[in-house]
């Protein structure tokens, strides 16, 4: 029986949910933020996720996701660009008696959005099978290399290299309203053909982990905001 590392970790959430806020004069004014943002599947669609992921339990079945991408104040972030289906992820996957299954689809972005020098992976999906109680910061720690600071997620298998929720003086383009799908590397297909740092789905060594505590959830858009320009003050 697999047993989930137990470490807390804060996604970036509080910067969803930025469409609909008024947008900067000069798209070229705009700050833009780079990071990792966290998703449920939920009714054939992603839905940002309200809270951090150790404050979610997903139950038997779900499916969760991971976009890296560029955001700004003209609410720019996009969901992951591949369905969440969990037959296709977990179908052929079982769990004991005190396990569940979820699904995971980590979506590493687009070259647009990558860090100057780093190419983003293929996107894949992974499937969890972890203890029943284990959290979504668990459930990703099961299938991922997991880089954490600050409380926040920072990168996920060795991506990005060292950068944690950036602030860049870039343009960000106007955001559309959808993107092109993407197919999952799966499993098996994964372990043949992964980028560096990508891993099979039997879960991270412990010294691939960073410890953090769960902080204050960020929730809201408008605070999230400010809480990512407050970084960009103080650094």
């Amino acid at each position: 029986m697999r047993t989930p590392l137990r470490f807390a970790v804060l996604g970036l959430t509080a910067l969803v949910g930025l469409i609909g806020i008024t947008p900067p004069s000069s798209a070229a004014d705009a700050a833009a933020y780079r990071y990792w943002s966290y998703y449920h599947w939920s009714d054939a669609g992603w839905r940002f996720a309200d809270t951090g992921p150790e404050q979610v339990v997903p139950e038997d079945g779900s499916v969760e996701g991971w976009r890296f991408l560029l955001a700004g104040d003209a609410g720019s972030a996009r969901t992951p660009r591949a369905a969440g289906d969990f037959d296709e992820i977990c179908g052929s996957t079982e769990a004991g008696s005190d396990e569940k299954r979820v699904a995971v689809v980590l979506d590493y972005g687009v070259e647009a959005d990558a860090p100057d020098g780093e190419t983003p992976p293929e996107p894949r999906g992974a499937c969890a099978v972890v203890a029943v109680a284990a959290t979504g910061g668990q459930v990703l720690a099961a299938v991922a290399e997991v880089r954490a600071g600050d409380g926040l997620v920072c990168g996920i298998d060795g991506y990005p290299v060292s950068e944690c929720a950036a602030t860049v003086d870039v343009a960000v383009p106007e955001p559309t309203s959808s993107e092109e799908p993407v197919a999952l590397q799966l499993p098996a297909a994964a372990t043949a053909a992964a980028s560096p740092g990508a891993r099979d789905g039997d879960g991270p060594s412990a010294g691939t982990l960073v410890a953090v505590g769960t902080g204050i959830l960020l929730v809201a858009a408008l605070g999230g905001l400010a809480y990512a320009r407050s970084r960009k003050q103080n650094a």
